[in-house]
């Protein structure tokens, strides 16, 4: 009788990111890209919402490495990308942090990424959440960040986009869509603010939270949640560095948890 050999499997599994909205609060990710790659563990899929679209095309173009990211994103007067300049449809258009986000990519395309990548936003017409997956990565991105009432809504194909937070927050089921074996989510959710909201903006942050506090995440292997036990409204530009750290230190502090389950994956074993 012959021995039947063993059947090819992939030499590791597909990692994908899925990175979670929250405006300022964002700049976690970075920290968190950061200690993947110190620790050599690849990232093969991404996708995001808001400030997650934001950061994931960025990083998905494989221009930069999260270091340096970090570098030239803390160079950047944000509040200058941000100006307020009111109108029917919110406080300012989006077009100065799109025309950040097309300088930073390259003026590139999905279909140019080095790392496949997708982003959500929410058509207010259908009530539907959408998939961007197509075209300018800066034009996705505006609209997978346009927070409703803050930036003007942007019109694509027949529909009216704003923030994708409203409805999928952190599209994990997404990335596991895409092709994922293994999906470690970032979620931006802070603590309750212990002070009243002072100013539109705070009520605007607190609003958002509590709507997306209670959205599932269940298509992920591992939640990490670098802003968990700290104060913050997602607007405060002041501790932007801060969020770089505490994105490091959530990664750290989970760092044997995604080895153990990197190293623990058994790929599909189908039957013929």
């Amino acid at each position: 009788m012959t021995e039947s050999l063993p059947k090819p499997i992939s030499a590791r599994p597909k990692i994908g990111l899925a990175l979670g909205g929250g405006s300022l609060k964002g700049f976690a990710h970075i920290g968190v890209i950061q200690v993947l790659e110190e620790n050599n563990i690849p990232i093969d899929l991404i996708t995001g919402t808001s400030i997650g679209s934001a950061i994931g095309a960025i990083y998905a173009t494989g221009s930069y490495t999260a270091k340096r990211l970090e570098q030239i994103l803390l160079s950047v007067n944000l509040k200058a990308v941000l100006p307020m300049r009111p109108n029917l449809m919110g406080f300012t258009n989006g077009r100065d942090y799109q025309e950040l986000v097309r300088l930073m990519t390259q003026n590139k395309t999905f279909a140019d990424t080095k790392i496949p990548f997708k982003a959500v936003a929410v058509d207010l017409l259908s009530g539907e959440r959408v998939v961007l997956d197509k075209g300018s990565l800066a034009v996705a991105v505006r609209a997978s960040s346009s927070i409703p009432g803050f930036f003007n809504p942007v019109e694509i194909n027949d529909m009216m986009l704003v923030d994708g937070y409203l409805l999928d927050n952190c599209p994990d089921k997404l990335v596991r869509e895409m092709g994922a074996d293994i999906v470690f989510a970032i979620n931006l959710s802070s603590k309750p603010y212990e002070t009243d909201p002072s100013n539109v903006f705070e009520v605007m942050s607190c609003a958002l939270d509590i709507m997306v506090r209670n959205q599932p995440i269940v298509y992920s292997d591992l939640v990490l949640r670098p802003l968990a036990d700290i104060y913050m409204h997602n607007m405060d530009f002041y501790k932007i560095e801060d969020c770089i750290f505490w994105g490091r230190e959530c990664a750290k502090a989970h760092l044997l948890k995604m080895k153990s389950i990197i190293e623990g994956w058994q790929p599909f074993d189908e039957e013929i």
